[in-house]
């Protein structure tokens, strides 16, 4: 199952403002095409939190940031190998945990939130 549209905004959102803040950028830059250095890592950082922390699957995220899921996988890989740095593992680590708690907070529909949502 998927979620819906709203609520992939919701995350997405969650995720973005988080990246974004995290790298002191404006938010909708991460929605853009930029191929800046900091605009993608900012991307690549949402990305990676809406995947892992709010636990969305890789066709949603693709959906959800209007990539493609090659994209996302890829950039996932990108922040995966970043954490071998002490330093931005910490500061990624912080970041999962607000936006775990970020995305806790929001309530799907009880449909949407069935066992194969795991499925990946």
């Amino acid at each position: 199952m998927t979620f819906a549209v709203p609520f992939l905004g919701q995350l997405r959102v969650i995720a973005s403002s988080l990246a974004s803040a995290h790298m002191g950028i404006d938010p909708h830059v991460i929605m853009q095409r930029s191929r800046k250095r900091k605009a993608a890592l900012a991307r690549h950082i949402a990305i990676y939190l809406a995947h892992v922390a709010c636990g969305m699957r890789i066709t949603d995220v693709a959906r959800a940031f209007e990539r493609d899921p090659a994209t996302i996988r890829y950039a996932c890989a990108r922040i995966e190998d970043a954490r071998d740095d002490l330093y931005f593992d910490q500061r990624l680590t912080a970041l999962e945990l607000q936006a775990r708690s970020a995305a806790e907070g929001l309530s799907a529909p009880s449909h949407q939130l069935g066992e194969n949502y795991d499925e990946r």
